[in-house]
Parts: C-alpha cells; structure tokens; sequence
C-alpha cells in the first residue's frame, strides 16, 4: 500500500504541467524518478500487473487513457486530481506568457534577461551593458537562465531515443540534434517530424514548463506572475515566430534567412535545409 501511494505521488507530480504523456515515456520517467530519489525500482509486474496499461488503469481515479498519434497510449492527469494545473472549466495546460516563454526558449548567450519581481516585466539588454552591473545590484531583478542550447538538443535527442515508431526509424533526424542549437532547429526539427509534430511540441511544452517551474522556485517567483492572462492564453509554445503572422512563407523565411550572419547561414540554416530535403526525399 506504502509503494502504491508513492507511485500516485510520482504520477502526479509528473503529470502535473497539465500536458498528456505518451505512456512508453511515462514509464521511463517514473522509472528515473525512483532513481533519482534512491527509491526502489519501479515495476508494474512485481505489483502483480501483466500490463502497464492495467497498472495504470487501477488508479483510473487519478488519470485517464487516450489514444494518441500513432494508436499510441496517452497518460493525463484527471481534472481536479491532486497537484493537476487543469480548474474545473479544463483550462490545460499552464499558459506561460509569451514574453517570459521566449526568454526561456531562446539561449542566445549574448543577451542577459531579468525579471522584475514587482512588475512581472521582463527586461533584455546584450550581455555587458551597463545596465547589468545595475540590474545585479537590484534585488527587486532576478536573472532568467534560459534553457541551454545543449539542453533543447538533449530534449530532442530523448524525444527521438523514446519515439517508438517505425515511420521515424531512418529519418536522418539525428542531425538536427547534432546541429548547434537555435529557435531555428527548433521549426525545422518540428516540420521534419511530420505528423509526430504534435507530439514533440507537447513533449517540448512539458520539459520546458518543468524547466520554468523550478527556476520560479529557485528564485522564489510565484509561479501565477509568469501566467498568461485571458488576453495572452495559447502562447505557450507559439510564440517564436507570431510577430511574422500575416506575412507570406517565402517572405518570413527571407527575413529570417536576413537576419542570419554568413557564419551562422553556413553552420546553421544550410545544414538544416539540407537535413529537411533529405528527410522529404525519403518520406517520398
């Protein structure tokens, strides 16, 4: 019984950003929780389960089943359950405000944010300035340590590590995951995955909301400031490129592509151009 009201806590604790999990990666990640935490192994079948899918169904009080992309199963938390983001009205997941979402998503080492603990206002200024040895200074500003480039490229290497699917199996995907990473890998990786998208957009959206969760912890900031409000709602995870909406594909990729150095065309957008043809030429 002790176990069992272990594995509930887990569940929900993983299960808590609000977004739904393949329950292949579930498993692998209550398995790393226990880890983690020095607990003992989990395993459904020394509970007495053939199935993972019947360990998970006797506790149907607390999750439901799905079927995802793919006939895959899909784990949520029930509305209302314990530790679940999702109210009563189904207001899932958490809505991050675009601007504090961007300032996580975008590791650009050359640009420093902070976040005013009064306001809730994000403040950018190039890594440097003058205005960083005040910003330090002010304890009402807590520095934003966006999620690193090798951290994004680790998210899509586990993505595709845990991907059981056999239309993905000699895709050259691997290369977007050894390609330096930008916003831009980012789009080419998701278009690349065809219709997997939908399912590493719900797995970024659930790591990186993890990633924002504990830094508001870290530094303290209650989480309901980093909210979007009724306005803002459905910028979680689209907020990289809505200030281009309104203009043609060809005229944003050429505005990107301008703001592109010859460095980072060569090392970046040429690699990730040719890995996106290659994956068409094979889905083809």
């Amino acid at each position: 019984m002790e176990r069992d009201e272990e594995f509930r806590r887990l569940l929900t604790t993983i299960l808590a950003a609000g977004v739904p999990e393949p329950a292949a990666r579930l498993k692998q990640r209550l398995a790393a929780a226990c880890r983690e935490q020095g607990r003992p192994p989990f395993d459904h079948k020394t509970a007495g389960y053939k199935r993972f899918k019947d360990y998970l169904l006797r506790h149907a009080d607390l999750i439901t089943l799905s079927e995802g992309v793919g006939g895959d199963m899909v784990v949520s938390l029930r509305e209302g359950a314990s530790g679940s983001t999702a109210s009563a009205a189904g207001t899932s997941p958490i809505s991050i405000r675009g601007d504090v979402w961007l300032a996580f998503a975008n590791p650009d080492e050359h640009r420093l944010r902070y976040l005013d603990r009064t306001s809730g206002r994000v403040i950018h200024f190039p890594a440097g300035a003058p205005e960083q040895a005040e910003a330090n200074a002010d304890k009402n500003l807590v520095q934003i340590l966006p999620a690193s480039g090798a951290t994004q490229s680790g998210w899509m290497k586990d993505f595709l590590d845990q991907a059981n699917s056999a239309d993905l199996v000699g895709l050259p995907l691997n290369s977007f995951v050894e390609t330096e990473y930008h916003s831009s890998i980012n789009a080419a990786f998701t278009r690349a995955l065809g219709r997997h998208a939908g399912d590493w957009r719900a797995y970024r959206t659930a790591r990186m909301l993890e990633y924002i969760k504990t830094w508001a912890a870290q530094a303290n900031i209650p989480l309901s400031s980093l909210k979007a409000n009724a306005d803002q709602r459905g910028e979680v995870g689209d907020t990289e490129g809505h200030k281009s909406k309104g203009m043609s594909v060809r005229d944003r990729a050429i505005r990107l592509l301008e703001g592109l150095t010859d460095e980072e065309l060569q090392s970046t957008a040429i690699p990730i151009l040719l890995a996106t043809l290659m994956v068409k030429s094979q889905k083809s």
